[in-house]
C-alpha cells in the first residue's frame, strides 16, 4: 500500500509543473484573445468597453449587454433576444411569434438594417 501511495505521489509531483505551465500559457492565450477583440472594436466602443472592464465587467458581458441593448432599443416589443456572436447576430422574438435574426456590425456593435 505504501508503494502505491508513494508512486502516486511520485506522479502528481512530475504533473504538477506541467498543468501549471499549461495553466499559466492558456491565460495569457487568453488576454491575447481578448486584446485582439478589443482592438477591433470601433474606438468609441473600445473605449466604452474598456472602461466597464476596468470596473470587473467581463469583456463577453460588455459586448453582450451592448447589443442586446441595441436590439431591445429597435424591438421594444420583442418577447426576448439572444445574441449568437460567432454569426455577429441577433435573434428576436417579435409580438407574433416569429423570430427574426439581425445582424450586427462586430466593430461598432450596431444592429444592421
Amino acid at each position: 500500500m505504501k508503494k502505491i501511495i508513494v508512486a502516486a505521489a511520485l506522479v502528481l509531483a512530475c504533473l504538477a509543473p506541467a498543468v501549471a505551465a499549461n495553466a499559466q500559457t492558456s491565460g495569457t492565450t487568453a488576454k491575447q484573445t481578448q486584446q485582439q477583440k478589443l482592438s477591433a472594436l470601433d474606438p468609441g466602443v473600445r473605449q466604452e468597453v474598456s472602461a466597464r472592464m476596468a470596473k470587473g465587467e467581463k469583456f463577453d458581458d460588455v459586448i453582450e449587454l451592448l447589443i442586446l441593448n441595441e436590439a431591445a432599443a429597435q424591438y421594444p416589443d420583442a418577447k426576448f433576444y439572444r445574441v449568437v456572436p460567432p454569426a455577429h447576430t441577433v435573434l428576436v422574438a417579435m409580438p407574433d411569434n416569429t423570430m427574426r435574426s439581425v445582424a450586427y456590425d462586430p466593430a461598432t456593435l450596431q444592429l444592421k438594417p
